[in-house]
């Protein structure tokens, strides 16, 4: 997932309630646009896994500065083993966590560090 998705890919999203992208590759831009669908749309899946993901144009730093305020509304189980959070990140990606009020269940193993490596 390089690109952004578009409207045609997400279409076929209306049936989806488990979406696993884990071990795959995302630009910071395309993994954005996946979020930002989800948080506006009602067709959000109950079910993201997105563990050991790779950004290969660039870092989690940018990312997580641009997912604070995102809310995917219908969410119950969220996985984000083994993809960096770096202090610099904590206060946005739990800013982000905050807004997410329906989950129950959620993984981050590996992924707090403290140092900044993200």
């Amino acid at each position: 997932f390089i690109k952004p998705i578009d409207k045609f890919v997400t279409d076929s999203f209306q049936s989806i309630s488990y979406l696993d992208f884990s071990h795959c590759n995302f630009s910071t831009e395309s993994l954005h646009s996946l979020f930002s669908f989800f948080s506006n749309t009602d067709i959000c899946p109950s079910i993201i896994i997105l563990n050991d993901i790779k950004l290969v144009n660039g870092n989690f730093n940018d990312f997580y500065k641009q997912i604070y305020d995102i809310n995917l509304n219908r969410i119950t189980k969220f996985h984000w083993e083994s993809n960096p959070i770096g202090q610099r990140n904590y206060q946005y990606f739990f800013d982000f966590l905050k807004k997410q009020t329906t989950i129950t269940e959620l993984n981050l193993s590996y992924s707090i560090v403290t140092k900044d490596e993200s």
